[in-house]
């Protein structure tokens, strides 16, 4: 009866590595996918908000404290217990999970433990209660305790991290900066970054060099979201405004240059 114990045990034991197995497997697919998800919202935050030093060290720590939280809970903690560290679940739990896939062996499996829990505390009448566990442990050996969980079934989670890195690696791609731009700010969030302007200045001249002594056109085009009414440019400390040839194209014509430009 101890050698089909034994066996009956090593086959509970074997489906408790699967079910943290199992866990391991999810719960890596689930840490992947909220990284993920989590790291989208912030950079797309950033992006959009363009927060000062404050406000991005918020968003910078706040993400390294739930990365943290989210791999301990999902990937360490079923790590360390499929190794048999820290607090696992017990036979008597192990047999009420096998018990829900296979219920006509549910009770009959907690029956035999309690059963050979009855013997160790009893030192008589145990022989009676030896043959009914071997008359169970008999009904229980065909039983493959390991299929009541299918590793397999993990797939469908997989869509889970994949659609997120699917927007990351489109993003990277289509407009990659707000990504890039984004992280790099995050990354160095005690560092000040000018917000960038919605316009960039376009000069329209082939050739910067002009002529002592005679007239210089400069031609300048902006582009961008926003295009400013007027348009100034800085020569020796004083501002000269350019014409204004249409909406984004400007021109200054200076006259009688007195030194090489």
């Amino acid at each position: 009866m101890t050698d089909n114990y034994n066996i009956l045990i090593g086959k509970l034991d074997e489906f408790i590595r699967k079910y943290y197995k199992n866990q391991l497997i999810r719960g890596g697919i689930y840490s992947v996918s909220a990284l993920l998800l989590f790291f989208i919202t912030v950079a797309l935050l950033e992006y959009v908000g363009h927060f000062g030093i404050s406000a991005r060290s918020v968003m910078f720590y706040s993400y390294l404290l739930v990365n943290l939280v989210i791999i301990v809970y999902y990937f360490i903690i079923p790590l360390l217990k499929l190794n048999k560290i820290g607090k696992i679940i017990s036979h008597e739990q192990a047999a009420d999970i096998i018990g829900r896939h296979f219920s006509d062996v549910k009770d009959k499996l907690i029956n035999t433990l309690q059963l050979k829990k009855l013997e160790d505390d009893n030192t008589s009448n145990t022989t009676l209660i030896r043959a009914s566990i071997d008359q169970k442990i008999f009904q229980l050996k065909p039983v493959p305790f390991s299929l009541a969980i299918d590793l397999k079934k993990n797939r469908k989670y997989i869509k889970y991290a994949a659609i997120p890195l699917l927007f990351i690696v489109f993003v990277l791609f289509a407009a990659p900066s707000i990504i890039t731009d984004s992280t790099n700010r995050l990354i160095h969030h005690g560092t000040f970054y000018e917000k960038e302007a919605p316009f960039q200045f376009q000069l329209l001249n082939n050739n910067m060099q002009a002529v002592q002594q005679e007239d210089f056109l400069l031609k300048v085009k902006l582009t961008g979201n926003e295009i400013p009414e007027n348009v100034f440019v800085d020569v020796d400390g004083t501002q000269y405004q350019l014409l204004k040839d249409n909406t984004v194209n400007f021109h200054y014509n200076f006259k009688n240059l007195q030194k090489d430009v």
